[in-house]
């Protein structure tokens, strides 16, 4: 036993932090600090992590302190700490719905593979003995067939595709392998997992931190030299030639691929000619406007890659969607495609529990947020017990709220050094600070972490126990994935903690179609016109050095749609045609333009327009034209890492926004009226007295006013002072759309009244959408009019996609129209509330531009019941 003696000043220090020193002697008995304060146990939990920091600071410990047990993931039992949660009264009387997930064991593969024997030897050094699945996975590749992997979390996807391209290496050292990434965390975590098969990794976890951090790395296997980096935004222009230069394995983000690989392909050469594989990770992530463009890149690499003769296998993973398949051939184009879904990976036992807060004595229910700080401060991370646990947020206003509410709450506790046990995590933390937060937690210095759907992806995450989330995150594939996280090595346990919200209230009320939900479809739209021809020019520069692109390559790359916007890059003289006694081609006129103005932002919405925002004349960001009328208009509240700044006013001419720095206690909200008009009916679905139509819109977006919100208290109406008037090129947009007519019946109702109902129908609508289709709330947007001319003067009640060309969503709703509709109807006829204008839990939404003033819920409900097919409606 070893003893410390503290000076007088080290406990005037820890005095002056509100700690009371009763005795300055510290003895440490088989590496743990024990402090003789004469209180119990649970008094010193409140004193040391706080007193540690100071002392470890100071250099009087050498020693980290360990009091409360952490309970080892192998041996945590999720029913008895859910019994437990059960019984504690300061929980609130929360109802809770519960699924468990049974054990289930390994199935190992019964088949030899055709693999080298560095990558046999490479595999049993590091314990790996492959699944059924992976074995299926990479014998597809090594045939060279293109493969889609949807398996859940930790079903050991990254070995499906990491051991057929080292393997090609082994084989041929020129081969090549791009790895695709969404975010930039993910390829940091790859580079550590390449890196574990080399040589001289003797079967532990990878910990070398020359594979933690960089962008240029090697390693040899087999004896083999093998080369490998990222290529990324912040990659130094000396390592970039490095890597285009020598890599076999290059791992970059759509981004990177569009900008600084596609755009500059000649310096690449030696790279895509030798091009064997293509892995894009968590396909699941290319949805909307994002996965469109992603899409049309993809294509655009396949003909650079053919151009230098190379045919690169595609290995795909994703979480467990709706449509692998379908989303592998839209993403790629290609359409030869081996499905791999059969998870054979081992399973611990798990509880998945749907926790709906307790209501307040208002009525109103305790807020999620407030239930989550609760479970961990109480239940989680005590004086007594720390279960180790993740936590995710949907947005990261979400996840810094949580972790000061629950550094407050630890504070009121007495433990004042909170980040000994809990972090945050968001993806615009930088690299450094990412792989401190993963380190302190695979070395068990925190036990717990709270982020945002960044930590969803396969990001490779400690063991834990147990799993929370701050409402529902948006699909049942979030859902999967998050839960995923825990019940690796032992049991586990996961509660989604529902908002007053009307789709998560649903929920509540329907439990089994929650339990029992597939994954959503993810929907994409290559063909959308806008984006068309933004990456035709791009494409018909990239091929310019290769002879040029054909009409007939145009159309089989891109599709028929792709011909209207060649014609429009033709009149506008930014391509030039040419031909010569084969064929008629198309190369980029360089004469006229600068090829590198067509290469614009691909996760912005679609605009061809993009504003500067400044703030004291220093410019601070760019935003896209579109979303300057809904977020920059004059006197919004603007947020952008942790500044609120409020718009000045919109300079139109010079493309400019003018913010300044401020410090308010409200933010806001536009409240745009839309003004839509039928251009094109292109198919029909009858409904019950009436029908249902998908086509093209024109919408005209006017934003005259906003919403000026006060958490907690009430929102004021205010008008927008534009100083100069909206171009119309930002204001209006043609889109895709489904829209109802209802019948001649519903015009004798009076105005006010037939408005307050379709505006109740619209809400439904909305709502009600995302547990079919994954998409964004801002992704899809809904419009009404009691009289619409081009629907005969009938009411008429539209759904569009909130982009130029559309994305596919109107689409898919068209398809399922007959099950969203009867969902409106349980929706609302299941929520027990009397107001005639609803509540939270059935049609009231804070997206509401009109703060949910005249809603109708009773005529709503009888109009959805007229209207759609009786089979549906019990």
């Amino acid at each position: 036993m070893k003893k410390v003696q503290l000076s007088e000043t080290i406990v005037r220090i820890l005095e002056t932090y509100g700690i009371e020193v009763l005795t300055p002697q510290f003895f440490a008995i088989e590496g743990r600090w024990h402090w003789f304060t004469g209180h119990g146990h649970k008094d010193a939990f409140r004193l040391w992590p706080t007193a540690a920091q100071i002392l470890s600071d100071r250099g009087s410990l050498a020693v980290n302190f360990k009091l409360t047990k952490v309970i080892p993931p192998s041996e945590f039992k999720a029913a008895q700490l859910l019994e437990k949660i059960k019984r504690n009264s300061k929980l609130g009387e929360a109802i809770l719905h519960i699924k468990e997930y049974p054990k289930k064991d390994a199935s190992y593969a019964s088949k030899s593979l055709p693999l080298t024997d560095e990558i046999v030897v490479s595999l049993k050094r590091q314990g790996i003995k492959l699944y059924e699945h992976q074995a299926n996975a990479i014998e597809c590749a090594l045939k060279g067939r293109n493969v889609v992997i949807a398996t859940p979390t930790a079903s050991g996807k990254t070995v499906c595709f990491n051991v057929p391209v080292l393997d090609a290496i082994i084989r041929d050292t020129s081969s090549c392998a791009l790895y695709v990434y969404p975010t930039k965390a993910l390829a940091q975590d790859q580079i550590r997992k390449i890196a574990s098969f080399r040589d001289d990794n003797k079967g532990d976890d990878v910990t070398d931190k020359q594979y933690s951090s960089g962008y240029y790395f090697t390693m040899k296997l087999g004896g083999k030299q093998i080369a490998f980096g990222k290529y990324e935004g912040p990659t130094p222009q000396d390592i970039r030639k490095v890597i285009r230069e020598r890599c076999n394995i290059v791992l970059t983000n759509p981004d990177e691929l569009h900008f600084g690989i596609l755009r500059f392909n000649q310096l690449w050469t030696r790279f895509l000619k030798n091009l064997k594989y293509v892995v894009l990770d968590e396909i699941h992530i290319y949805k909307g406007i994002f996965g469109s463009h992603m899409a049309l890149i993809i294509r655009r690499l396949r003909k650079v890659c053919e151009a230098l003769g190379a045919r690169p296998v595609f290995i795909l993973c994703s979480a467990t969607i709706g449509n692998p398949i379908e989303h592998a051939k839209n993403l790629t184009g290609c359409d030869d495609f081996v499905l791999i879904d059969k998870d054979s990976s081992p399973k611990k036992k798990r509880l998945l529990v749907l926790w709906n807060p307790p209501l307040k004595e208002d009525g109103k229910r305790v807020e999620a947020l407030t239930n989550l700080v609760d479970l961990l401060t109480e239940e989680l991370i005590t004086s007594n017990q720390i279960v180790k646990t993740i936590a995710f947020g949907r947005s990261r206003l979400s996840v810094k709220l949580a972790y000061k509410l629950l550094e407050d709450r630890y504070r009121q506790k007495g433990i004042r050094n909170f980040a000994s046990f809990v972090r945050e995590y968001t993806a615009t933390l930088p690299p450094e600070r990412r792989e401190e937060i993963f380190s302190a937690l695979a070395g068990g210095k925190i036990h717990g972490i709270i982020g945002t759907n960044a930590l969803e992806l396969g990001v490779d995450i400690p063991d834990m126990s147990c799993y929370l989330s701050i409402g529902y995150p948006g699909s049942i594939t979030s859902v999967h994935q998050q839960f995923g996280r825990v019940g690796r090595v032992g049991e586990g346990l996961g509660i989604v903690i529902l908002h007053d919200d009307p789709l998560e209230q649903y929920f509540a009320r329907f439990p089994k179609e929650f339990f029992d939900k597939k994954p959503e479809d993810i929907t994409i739209n290559p063909k959308n016109p806008v984006l068309l021809r933004m990456h035709l020019a791009c494409y018909i520069h990239e091929m310019s050095a290769y002879g040029g692109i054909s009409e007939d390559d145009i159309k089989t790359i891109f599709g028929e749609e792709a011909i209207e916007c060649l014609r429009k890059l033709e009149r506008e003289q930014k391509i030039l045609r040419y031909e010569d006694k084969s064929r008629v081609y198309w190369k980029f006129n360089y004469s006229s333009n600068d090829f590198s103005q067509e290469y614009l932002p691909i996760r912005n919405p679609i605009s061809n327009v993009n504003f500067t925002i400044n703030c004291d004349g220093e410019k601070i960001g760019i935003i896209d034209g579109a979303s300057v009328l809904r977020d920059l208009h004059p006197g919004a509240i603007w947020i952008d890492n942790d500044r609120q700044y409020e718009v000045v006013n919109v300079d139109f001419m010079n493309k400019v926004v003018n913010v300044r720095e401020v410090d308010f206690e409200y933010y806001t909200v536009a409240a745009p009226k839309d003004k839509v008009r039928i251009l094109q009916k292109k198919q029909q679905k009858m409904l019950r007295r009436t029908s249902v139509y998908f086509g093209l819109i024109s919408v005209r977006r006017e934003v005259k006013e906003y919403w000026k919100i006060v958490p907690g208290g009430e929102a004021e109406r205010e008008e927008i002072k534009w100083s100069t008037p909206i171009p119309e090129d930002l204001c209006t947009f043609n889109t895709e759309a489904l829209w109802f007519v209802l019948p001649n019946q519903y015009k004798t109702i009076m105005n006010q009244e037939l408005e307050s109902a379709l505006h109740a129908i619209e809400h439904a609508l909305l709502i009600i959408i995302p547990k079919s289709i994954n998409c964004d709330p801002n992704d899809i947007k809904g419009a009404y009019t009691p009289v619409c001319p081009e629907s005969g003067g009938n009411p008429t009640i539209f759904l569009f996609d909130n982009y130029p060309g559309g994305i596919g969503l109107a689409k898919s709703c068209f398809q399922r129209i007959h099950n969203i509709l009867r969902d409106c109807i349980r929706l609302i006829e299941s929520c027990k509330c009397r107001e005639n204008e609803g509540c939270p839990s059935c049609i009231q939404t804070s997206r509401c531009e009109k703060r949910n003033k005249n809603l109708n819920k009773k005529l709503a409900l009888k109009i959805l019941k007229e209207v759609t097919p009786r089979r549906l409606c019990f």
